[in-house]
């Protein structure tokens, strides 16, 4: 129902392009087609596809509770710590942020400052981090290999 919606590469000439942006605009197309033929545009395969956005809202949904679980789990973690209490090991609390809880990990050392003066965990929780962005960055030159 939208203007691209398969998986393909677009090998149209610059001319069909403007045209079709004329007609998207002219029509009330929703951004996500929008989006759809942007993607197209620039010979990337669609990822945007009805099956592949229910893994995307999928991870998305993941991400999200992992990052308030790890949020909760080192606020649980602080107040263990000022109460004298029983702590959350540091394997446990490095994990979370391995698994994709990063964010939350920065967020919630920052709040609580939690963490913010043990040396081999910050060393431990920056290599996690270095190592995320290189594979997102992987995944960014993978999936956009031989464009431009």
């Amino acid at each position: 129902m939208g203007f691209v919606r398969r998986i393909g590469v677009w090998s149209g000439t610059k001319e069909k392009h403007e045209t079709a942006l004329d007609q998207m605009w002219a029509s009330r197309i929703n951004a996500q087609d929008v989006i759809y033929y942007l993607v197209d545009k620039y010979n990337c395969v669609c990822l945007l596809q009805t099956e592949t956005r229910a893994y995307v809202y999928f991870f998305l949904g993941y991400l999200l509770v992992l990052n308030i679980l790890t949020f909760v789990v080192y606020g649980l973690d602080k107040h263990s710590a000022k109460m004298g209490g029983r702590r959350v090991p540091e394997n446990v609390l490095l994990f979370l942020a391995f698994a994709g809880g990063t964010p939350a990990a920065y967020a919630a050392r920052a709040y609580f400052r939690h963490k913010t003066i043990k040396r081999p965990f910050i060393t431990r929780l920056r290599f996690i981090l270095i190592v995320q962005i290189g594979v997102v960055l992987l995944s960014l030159l993978f999936f956009f290999r031989g464009q431009a």
